[in-house]
């Protein structure tokens, strides 16, 4: 790394960021973020580096950049979770019949300290919605506030309270009374919650 360059974390404004180092210490949890959302490894993987492109070609002048790339993970694995559900309901309706939009996924071994109790998870994740889903990952998964949340994302405190109320009740609806505590046990970021 030069003198005029900056790793991840933290950075003066400003400064120029050494994008290689930020990739190295950032991929995985950027990739975590977008599989949590569209629960398949390979769309994950593209939208990271979808991402990462974009990093690169706009050089965003950002404070935190390990915060920029998992917010911006987020958002466009939002939006092409939304993309396809569209073209999922288009496809069947041609097709006159009723296919489960949500196919099977990998399980990915880091993340399932209990490959069962993941598995609950895992299918506890799919019934949210996909806004309840992101709001769950990022408060419940990653230790973030609602209140960082929604300045994160620009949404108002009472639209992620909403999406956070729903998807806690429609947990623990699947995973019991504790289940907030029990998705809680896979944080996102490797090493404990960030």
């Amino acid at each position: 790394m030069s003198d005029g360059q900056a790793a991840g974390g933290d950075s003066p404004p400003g400064q120029r960021l050494d994008w290689e180092e930020i990739y190295r210490e950032y991929a995985r949890a950027v990739i975590k973020d977008a599989y949590l959302i569209l629960l398949n490894v390979d769309d994950a993987t593209d939208v990271a580096q979808e991402v990462f492109a974009c990093a690169l070609e706009q050089q965003p002048d950002v404070q935190n950049p390990g915060a920029w790339l998992r917010a911006a993970a987020r958002n466009r694995a939002v939006d092409l979770y939304r993309r396809r559900r569209r073209w999922t309901k288009i496809r069947e309706l041609l097709a006159g019949r009723r296919e489960n939009p949500i196919a099977e996924f990998t399980d990915p071994a880091e993340l399932a300290g209990d490959r069962e109790t993941w598995a609950q998870v895992r299918r506890a994740l799919a019934d949210l919605s996909v806004e309840q889903r992101a709001v769950a990952v990022a408060c419940l998964m990653d230790g973030m506030s609602q209140a960082q949340y929604a300045r994160l994302h620009n949404v108002s405190a009472s639209t992620v309270k909403t999406h956070y109320t729903r998807a806690v009740r429609k947990l623990q609806a699947r995973l019991g009374p504790d289940g907030e505590q029990v998705i809680a046990r896979f944080p996102t970021v490797e090493g404990g919650q960030s």
